[in-house]
């Protein structure tokens, strides 16, 4: 499931590497693809879907895409 992959990917990057995710980081993210998206009617559609909330925007959206970074993909 893809919501367990991602939790197993965070609790990873903690254990074993001692790379935590912080909130300034989410929101950075969240500011980059506000900036830099290539789609933004798209990303406002999906952000839209998330009923604009912050928190699941992070969640959902940055944090799975942190965590790939944060793990060199």
């Amino acid at each position: 499931m893809k919501v367990e992959d991602e939790l197993r990917k965070t609790n990873a990057l903690a254990y074993y590497w001692g790379k935590e995710i912080t909130p300034d980081q989410l929101q950075l993210e969240m500011n980059r693809m506000a900036r830099n998206s290539k789609n933004p009617k798209l990303l406002k559609e999906v952000w839209n879907a998330l009923q604009n909330d912050p928190r699941l925007i992070a969640e959902c959206i940055a944090r799975p895409v942190l965590t790939d970074k944060m793990n060199g993909r």
